[in-house]
């Protein structure tokens, strides 16, 4: 018997059209527990899962960096109290229709060709197979890109080759036992890494194992269609993404509270799926990952704005207000400077009421949490207790920055006192020889460096109107000669020029002049010129770090041809070294033709970094020329008067 439709009734409105297709690259959305430092409590990730499950995300990676049976201790089983844990996330994960998936990490000490390393890593998946894990991952990422054992060295030609073959038996494996793989290769971005690696890969490995990419950067600004295609053309496959915002374990003192922006409308068109990777703090997390799961549940009509302003709604109701300062605080992004960056950030100039406003809103938000707690325990009292330090870091640091005496105040504003900083260059009546001998250098003349670890290294200036002429004296009773592959593996001073000479810019670019000098044998000196056109990434954190220095994965990375302007000043640097059984030491000479120069009413300023390494085992000794040794924030470089 068939049954007809009733008739609408008159004047009736439409029925709703149905809700848009996700589309098929949003089929698996999630969150990958993938960051280093202190990974989340059991009960945060129950937290997380419970979120996902009303947000619509459906995946959930276990991958904590600092988990030791992640990624050490690899082939050791976990302990029973763990696997416990394990089990209540998978049965929490069903309840709320999220797939877990556990990862592993065993390729910092795995021998890819070894039968008994491989059978550890296959027993370690079973293991989490019998509490009903049906999803697993094989992680690859931030490991040695060249192959480490002798075994593994006469079976592969290339680490691709034997990451191919442990992934292609992996999967073989897992299919008998009813398991899913995906996998994150070495090469996960276009920030670094080999392209020749990720394309052999991308050949051997079968289909359809998914591959991961965290976009055109390691936190990338933005996730394009056409960057997609293009990663997957190398890789023969849609990428699973793994997109890095809103994690902050690069740079621990913030928190990253802004909603997403910068993905395309049409990237699920082509991609595998979308995972992010979020901070340490995970409730504080639901706020910016509302907003993903707003943009992949809606990203035709996702709107960063409205998202974010609903999500506040969504997540604290009529309170949403308290989370204001917190926003305000932390919800730039890359391209934008908060009142609290400029704390971290070292600069020459700060705004201090900005700054005291804030954080005074900070420790208020931070009482309205406590009393909301008392009524609604599992919603505030953990996003309270993950605020906290992040007030407290900020006040201690407000405080510390009023009394550094390299500032005064003058007005509301902190400003970097200059000439506490400050190298006057005398011009030499005759120029110097450079012949690594120091000895002739006036006594008077030397400056003594800003020692880290206990280094103790000095350096001098002369000019002539043609070169600057640099002198560096270094205690060191054994001179570590420079390693094949790198002119920073051994002692060395990196000296960087900086292109503005104004110091009011805080981020390095590929314009700045790098020069790496290193002593050699027979009394030569190694100088490799460099630019370093770091990413936006890089650029925004190690602003902000201390006495980074830059290795042979930034040389290897991001080492560029230096900027045309620089001229002979890059070409055209002359050295000679010398060492003893206490002490090395280098002369420069700079030629002064292409160093930028601001005007200062009669004075003729540039702005110069020179940081001192001593490759002793361990942790590197440092010096620097300046009080305030950031390599990569021209603002913190030291003023170099230079005569006419």
């Amino acid at each position: 018997m068939i049954i007809p439709e009733p008739a609408p009734a008159p004047n009736a409105a439409p029925p709703a059209p149905p809700p848009p297709a996700i589309p098929p690259g949003f089929a698996m959305r999630g969150v990958i527990e993938g960051f280093y430092g202190p990974p989340w409590s059991h009960q945060d990730r129950l937290d997380i899962l419970r979120f996902e499950g009303k947000v619509g995300m459906n995946a959930y990676f276990y991958a904590p960096k600092d988990d030791p049976f992640h990624r050490e201790r690899w082939r050791d089983p976990y302990p029973a109290d763990q696997i416990a844990r394990l089990g209540e996330l998978v049965r929490v994960g069903r309840e709320n229709g999220v797939d877990i998936w556990f990862a592993v990490s065993p390729g910092l000490s795995m021998t890819y060709s070894d039968t008994a390393d491989y059978r550890l890593l296959l027993a370690k998946l079973e293991s989490v197979a019998g509490i009903g894990i049906r999803h697993v991952a094989l992680f690859l990422d931030d490991v040695p890109q060249e192959l480490l054992h002798d075994a593994d060295k006469a079976r592969f030609h290339s680490v691709a080759e034997a990451h191919a073959y442990v992934i292609n038996t992996l999967r073989h494996d897992l299919d008998a036992r009813g398991l899913a793989l995906a996998v994150v290769q070495t090469t996960y971005t276009n920030g670094f890494g080999s392209l020749d690696y990720l394309r052999e890969l991308g050949a051997l490995v079968e289909q359809p194992i998914p591959l991961a990419w965290t976009g055109i950067e390691v936190v990338s600004p933005n996730i394009t269609v056409p960057q997609a295609r293009a990663w997957s053309a190398m890789i023969r496959r849609p990428p699973l993404v793994w997109d890095n915002y809103p994690v902050n374990d690069f740079a621990r003192w913030r928190l990253f509270l802004s909603p997403l922006r910068g993905r395309a409308p049409d990237l699920g068109s082509a991609i595998a799926g979308y995972l992010s990777n979020p901070m340490n703090e995970a409730h504080a997390s639901m706020l910016p990952l509302w907003t993903i799961a707003d943009y992949v549940r809606h990203p035709e009509t996702y709107d960063p704005d409205s998202s974010l302003a609903r999500a506040m709604t969504a997540l604290y109701g009529a309170n949403a207000g308290v989370m204001r300062p917190w926003v305000d605080a932390y919800g730039d992004d890359f391209a934008t400077t908060t009142p609290i960056e400029a704390l971290y950030v070292p600069t020459r100039r700060l705004y201090l009421p900005a700054s005291r406003d804030l954080i005074a809103a900070m420790r208020t938000s931070l009482a309205d949490i406590a009393r909301l707690a008392q009524g609604d325990s599992a919603t505030w009292a953990p996003l309270g207790r993950e605020l906290a330090p992040f007030a407290d870091s900020a006040g201690a640091r407000f405080a510390a920055v009023q009394r550094d005496t390299m500032f005064r105040v003058r007005g509301d504003t902190l400003v970097f006192r200059a000439e506490l900083d400050r190298v006057v260059v005398p011009r030499a009546r005759k120029a110097p020889t450079v012949d690594g001998n120091v000895a002739d250098w006036p006594r008077t003349g030397w400056h003594r460096m800003f020692s880290r670890n206990g280094l103790d290294a000095r350096a001098a200036f002369a000019a002539t109107k043609d070169t600057l002429y640099v002198a560096l004296d270094v205690a060191d009773t054994s001179t570590a000669a420079m390693g094949a592959d790198s002119v920073t593996a051994g002692d060395h001073a990196a000296i960087v020029i900086g292109a503005d000479a104004s110091g009011r810019t805080t981020r390095m670019t590929g314009q700045d002049l790098v020069l790496f000098a290193a002593p050699a044998a027979n009394g030569g000196v190694v100088v490799r010129p460099q630019g370093l056109p770091l990413t936006a990434f890089y650029q925004e954190i190690l602003a902000g770090r201390e006495a980074y220095p830059f290795g042979p994965f930034f040389l290897e990375s991001y080492g560029g041809q230096v900027a045309p302007s620089w001229g002979a000043t890059a070409t055209g640097v002359r050295g000679a070294s010398s060492s003893d059984a206490k002490r090395w030491r280098l002369e420069l000479a700079i030629p002064r033709s292409g160093i930028p120069v601001a005007r200062d009413g009669s004075r003729r300023v540039m702005r110069m970094a020179i940081d001192v390494s001593d490759a002793k085992p361990g942790p590197r000794h440092t010096a620097s020329l300046g009080p305030r040794n950031y390599p990569a924030n021209p603002a913190t470089y030291t003023e170099v008067v230079l005569p006419r």
